[in-house]
């Protein structure tokens, strides 16, 4: 069940064998596939058979409740937590779960020092760790703008400090990286239906099978229909994630995952600083915010951003040796967002003016006070392919087990940008120095209808390209990177 809050006070207590109480009222319905039947159970390894996991691939079979034992988000390198000098916290999928996240952002509000907001009007998701904010999350140690839907999320891991440096591009607070759900051994099934407040509605899917024979498969899934407490606030997600493993050979293992996500949100921006006026209409920015209710909306029901995502990545992961690996990965990202807005420079509290530029005056001569707004679209498009070899060379010495990595990345990033706002060719013709069509509503009017204003036509057909550009980034790094421990393993150390 998703309700109307999550206190952060239900976590305080949390350890490994507590479980949150947030499902305790839910109405949830968790069905296995009749086709799947009941899960294969995986071949046991035989007493004298050593099994060897890839130095870059996660495992999770050791994850219990909310406590993981290994990591790769800080070291590129699968190594046990416990062996790993640095602050690196693992949300696993049964903590995802229970906080109800439909999303890796909401997961992370949870975790210390970690602070997840919206960046300009829910254009991106902002991050801010230890105090400096980020757009950048990591997908499978690859760079993203935005976030997953939980459902194909296996775990998120959160390296703290500046020691995520090794992933070259990142902020000194820390960085994130979350792993996705990968083919597993046998066949399952699970479709989970979830209610909640303000008419929330999900339906989960994750379907696997993965056979004796080479080829595994992984489905997951999700709608997602919410509204929020403020009115025209609402969100609308379609998820997809198809995964696909081939067994090449024992040691060589060919992936490739397939990622699309469309959403509609209604985003809402209802905290305006206040002002004073003059009875000339001057301004004085005060220290509180415009009175309103919580739920008071000053943007319209025109304040949408669309957003679609098609994400490709493709990973080979050869092993010549128990000592030697080698990791070769593509990815390609693609997103289209797009914003229709009333918020684009143009949202603030000032004087009401009518349509030909004029004070509109009370009964005693005073300046009314006034929202003033700006239509513009806002479209982006940013393509990105990243490409990534890593090698690792384990070997040991003085008692004690050592790891060398080597390796590139290169990425990149381009912006398509076109904005259109609802500007006047003719300075002459519009009640703003610059041309600009704005227009101005009396903050008594509740949820005005922002299609109507001082202005009257269809804000649409008046719009004109503003500003468009392309912008390309290259970004490429190379990196060198030992781990290791000395004194009878009593000194773990990270070099890179």
């Amino acid at each position: 069940l998703r309700g109307a809050s999550t206190p952060a006070d239900n976590l305080q207590s949390m350890n490994s064998s507590q479980r949150i109480p947030l499902l305790a009222a839910a109405c949830l319905l968790a069905v296995p596939s009749a086709a799947l039947a009941q899960p294969a159970p995986a071949r046991p390894a035989a007493a004298d058979e050593i099994v060897t996991l890839s130095p870059f691939t996660v495992d999770t079979s050791r994850d219990r409740g909310y406590r993981a034992s290994n990591s790769i988000g800080g070291t590129r390198v699968n190594t046990p937590l416990k062996d790993v000098p640095m602050n690196i916290q693992v949300v696993t999928e049964e903590l995802i779960r229970d906080l109800g996240a439909i999303d890796a952002s909401e997961s992370l509000r949870f975790q210390p020092g970690v602070e997840v907001g919206l960046r300009d009007g829910d254009r991106d998701t902002q991050v801010t760790i230890r105090g400096f904010g980020t757009i950048w999350q990591m997908r499978e140690g690859f760079r993203r703008y935005d976030t997953s839907d939980s459902v194909n999320i296996e775990r998120q891991e959160f390296v703290a400090g500046p020691a995520a440096g090794l992933y070259g591009v990142s902020q000194p607070g820390g960085l994130i990286n979350y792993i996705t759900k990968r083919p597993k051994p046998g066949s399952f099934g699970e479709l989970r239906q979830i209610f909640g407040s303000y008419s929330f509605l999900r339906t989960e899917l994750d379907v696997n099978h993965m056979p004796e024979g080479p080829l595994g498969i992984r489905v997951t899934g999700s709608y997602t229909d919410a509204d929020g407490f403020r009115d025209f606030e609402s969100t609308r997600r379609t998820f997809f994630a198809p995964v696909f493993s081939y067994r090449l050979s024992e040691a060589t293992t060919v992936t490739l995952d397939f990622e699309f996500m469309e959403q509609d949100r209604g985003f809402t921006h209802n905290k305006l600083r206040d002002v004073s006026l003059t009875p000339t209409g001057a301004t004085t920015i005060l220290p509180g915010f415009l009175a309103g209710p919580r739920d008071q909306l000053w943007t319209g029901n025109d304040t949408v951003h669309q957003n679609e995502v098609r994400n490709v990545m493709a990973i080979v992961d050869p092993r010549f040796s128990d000592a030697f690996s080698v990791n070769f990965a593509f990815n390609s990202l693609d997103r289209v967002q797009q914003r229709t807005t009333q918020t684009h420079r143009g949202l603030t509290v000032t004087a009401l003016r009518d349509r030909t530029g004029a004070l509109v005056l009370d009964g005693s001569g005073n300046a009314i006070k006034a929202v003033r707004t700006l239509w513009a679209n806002d479209y982006n498009d940013n393509n990105m392919w990243q490409t990534r070899a890593d090698a690792g060379y384990r070997f040991d010495a003085a008692g004690a087990r050592h790891t060398l990595l080597a390796g590139f990345n290169f990425a990149k990033d381009t912006n398509d940008r076109l904005l259109r706002e609802d500007r006047n060719p003719s300075p002459a013709n519009s009640v703003d120095s610059l041309g600009q069509n704005f227009r101005y509503y009396p903050v008594n009017v509740r949820n005005p209808d922002l299609s109507l204003g001082n202005n009257a036509y269809t804000p649409v057909s008046r719009a004109r390209p503003w500003l468009s550009y392309r912008d390309p980034i290259a970004l490429t790094s190379y990196y060198l990177h030992y781990q290791g421990s000395f004194q009878n393993s009593s000194v773990p150390t990270i070099a890179g």
